[in-house]
């Protein structure tokens, strides 16, 4: 069965960000959960000939690469920023 997430393919400061909006319940999960969650995705993205590292978001949170928290954290990198920025869509299995 497949999964399919929005997402926003954008490049910051010429660095390829692949932002999957996922449910807001991961949130609740371990940082172990959270970090499997981003590996397979990261391998959806791979295998769909996206660019970048993903990095995960939803509702007042957000999982992604340390280098890439100041940007999460800017008004810039807010959910409802990112939302308009949505451009595609991710299946994975």
């Amino acid at each position: 069965m497949m999964t399919t997430f929005k997402i926003a393919h954008i490049n910051e400061h010429g660095v390829n960000v692949i932002v999957v909006f996922v449910d807001p319940s991961l949130a609740h999960k371990s940082a172990e959960e959270q970090n499997l969650a981003a590996a397979r995705l990261q391998l959806c993205a791979q295998s769909a000939n996206l660019a970048g590292n993903v990095a995960l978001v939803w509702p007042g949170g957000f999982w992604a690469p340390r280098n890439q928290h100041p940007f999460f954290g800017s008004p810039g990198g807010s959910y409802a920023q990112l939302q308009l920025r949505i451009n595609k869509n991710l299946s994975c299995p």
